[in-house]
């Protein structure tokens, strides 16, 4: 998937069924647009998604980072329950929603069903990684599940 993240793009109302953006008057922007376009109708492809949102602070990674500490504490959850990583990772997704981590709604064409379904790890920020730590602790302290932490020596510690 390609993305483009565009300098405040400017939506301007309208009565049809369009969505009209006007974009900043930058040369190097509406060259960017113009050859993603371009590169879309040559695959023929005539769908693609427009998003329109804040920009965030994107999830930290790496050794005693947000997303070390989810993911230790999920891999502990489910050694300890006998569940696997990626049921654990969905239940705390979704018992993390009610406290605002993000998600989409799908509903099928046909379908009047329609279902939450919690973003991926690789697209939240870090305020939404730090609902999901949140909600995982609180979870796990319910449990009696004690979590591994890092103490101030650098050992890891259950807490």
């Amino acid at each position: 998937m390609s993305r483009i993240y565009l300098p405040a793009a400017t939506l301007i109302p309208s009565d049809e069924k369009v969505i009209i953006i006007k974009l900043p008057d930058v040369s190097r922007v509406q060259e960017i647009v113009r050859a993603q376009l371009d590169r879309w109708e040559e695959q023929r492809k005539r769908y693609f998604r427009v998003e329109i949102r804040l920009p965030f602070k994107p999830i930290t990674t790496g050794e005693r980072s947000q997303m070390a500490r989810i993911y230790g504490h999920m891999n502990w959850i489910a050694m300890i329950t006998g569940n696997d990583l990626e049921t654990v990772k969905m239940f705390m997704k979704r018992k993390a929603m009610s406290q605002g981590f993000p998600f989409d709604v799908m509903v099928g064409e046909k379908d009047e069903e329609s279902m939450e379904v919690p973003w991926s790890l690789a697209r939240i920020s870090t305020q939404h990684a730090a609902i999901l730590c949140n909600t995982i602790q609180q979870w796990a302290a319910r449990e009696g599940i004690p979590l591994p932490e890092y103490a101030s020596d650098g050992s890891v510690v259950l807490v």
